[in-house]
């Protein structure tokens, strides 16, 4: 390299963000009476499984999630630990 010479660069960046994903709501309801039961929501994708929920609710309780859409995925519904449902997005 010849002293005094000179260098550029040139350094490239993504300015902003691009749209965002589309999201939508799941919905569950549980069913009226009994007691209260144990209610996991899980979703299946390309990605694999991930846990939306766990937790006890109260007959008739509703649980809404907020979720970004993804082609070809999955949500389980599990009520004290036994599978009830599965709906495809």
């Amino acid at each position: 390299m010849v002293s005094n010479s000179k260098i550029s660069f040139v350094v490239s960046a993504r300015v902003g963000k691009g749209p965002e994903p589309a999201t939508r709501n799941f919905t569950y309801q549980l069913a009226q009476g009994g007691s209260d039961s144990l209610l996991r929501i899980v979703l299946v994708d390309k990605y694999g499984e991930r846990e939306l929920f766990n937790g006890l609710r109260k007959p008739g309780s509703k649980i809404e999630i907020p979720l970004q859409e993804s082609g070809g995925a999955r949500i389980k519904i599990y009520l004290n630990g036994i599978l009830v449902e599965e709906r495809d997005l």
